[in-house]
C-alpha cells in the first residue's frame, strides 16, 4: 500500500505494512486494526499471507505469550486463518481494492513480479499426491524445477504445492509440537476443505490455469479445477498425454501432448 505523502519515504515507491487482520487470544477474536486507522493510508491492495498449518503451530508453540492452556490447536489455528482471509477480503471489498492470497513459500523473485511487472497470473494445476508423488516422483521434480522456472519467466505463478497441509491427512510420521498429541478427524476434514477453497481462490485471482496432466491416473482434483476455471471464464492451457476427448476439449482453451507447443501458446497468451 502507498502511504499518504506526509508519511511517505521519498526514496520508496511502495510500502508494505504487515499485521494480522484479527488476533486470537484466549478464545477471543480481537481486531488487528480499525477502519479509522486504515483510512489514513492510500491503500492499493491487500495480501493475505498463508503458511503450512503445522509450521504456524510450531511457531506459536515456541512463543512465550502462549502456554499449554491457551495455545490454539490445529483446528483453532485453521479457523483463525479462515477468519483472517474472510476479514481481509471484507476490508478489501469496502475499500474497493484487490486482495491476493500469497503462500509464505512463494518464490520471492516471482512474487516481486506481482507488484513490479505487468506479468499475467496463472494457477499451476497437476496431480500431486493421488498419482505423481506416489508413482512418478521424478516427474514432480521436473514440474517443480524445470517447468516451473520456465513458467515463472512468463507469469506470476500460484503453485498449490507451496502449501503442504494435505500431507497431514495421510501421513503417520508427522512432527508436531509436544502439546499436540494427535490430529483429529475433524481437523483433517477442515484441512481438506481449506485446501479445496484455497486452490479455487488461487484460480479466482489468476488470469488462466495451466494443467500438466502427464499420468494415466485419475485426479479428481485436477478435473475439478479445470471445470471450475472454465465455468469462471478462465482460459485453460493443458498438457495431456492421453487420448483426446470432446469433453476435455470442451473445457480447455489449448490442449496438446507436446510441452513445447504448450509453451509457445502460453508465450503468445502472455503478450496479449
Amino acid at each position: 500500500m502507498k502511504i499518504c505523502d506526509k508519511y511517505k519515504n521519498p526514496k520508496t515507491d511502495i510500502h508494505f505494512i504487515g499485521i494480522h487482520a484479527t488476533f486470537r487470544w484466549k478464545h477471543r477474536l480481537i481486531e488487528g486494526f480499525t477502519f479509522k486507522n486504515l483510512k489514513r493510508f492510500n491503500i492499493e491492495g491487500f495480501l493475505n499471507v498463508i503458511d503450512d498449518i503445522n509450521t504456524i503451530l510450531k511457531v506459536n508453540s515456541k512463543n512465550p505469550k502462549w502456554d499449554r492452556l491457551t495455545l490454539p490447536n490445529l483446528e483453532e489455528t485453521q479457523n483463525w486463518m479462515l477468519e483472517e482471509e474472510f476479514v481481509t477480503q471484507v476490508i478489501a471489498d469496502v475499500f474497493e481494492k484487490q486482495m491476493f492470497i500469497i503462500a509464505r513459500n512463494h518464490n520471492i523473485e516471482n512474487l516481486f513480479d506481482l507488484f513490479f511487472s505487468n506479468k499475467k497470473k496463472i494457477y499451476l494445476s497437476y496431480p500431486i499426491i493421488t498419482s505423481i508423488k506416489n508413482t512418478n516422483p521424478e516427474l514432480l521434480d521436473i514440474i517443480q524445477n524445470e517447468i516451473l522456472k520456465q513458467l515463472e519467466d512468463l507469469f506470476v505463478v500460484f503453485n498449490p504445492l507451496t502449501i503442504k497441509d494435505m500431507s497431514l491427512t495421510n501421513s503417520m510420521n508427522i512432527e508436531l509440537p509436544d502439546l499436540i498429541s494427535k490430529i483429529t478427524n475433524k481437523t483433517k476434514d477442515l484441512i481438506k476443505t481449506r485446501t479445496v477453497e484455497r486452490d479455487f481462490r488461487f484460480i479466482d485471482q489468476s488470469d488462466a490455469i495451466v494443467v500438466l496432466y502427464q499420468t494415466d491416473k485419475l485426479s479428481i482434483g485436477v478435473i475439478s479445477e479445470i471445470i471450475y476455471a472454465h465455468r469462471n471464464q478462465k482460459p485453460v492451457y493443458m498438457l495431456y498425454d492421453g487420448s483426446k476427448s470432446p469433453f476435455l476439449e470442451n473445457y480447455t482453451t489449448f490442449l496438446s501432448n507436446n510441452f513445447d507447443d504448450l509453451l509457445n501458446s502460453l508465450k503468445e497468451f502472455s503478450l496479449e
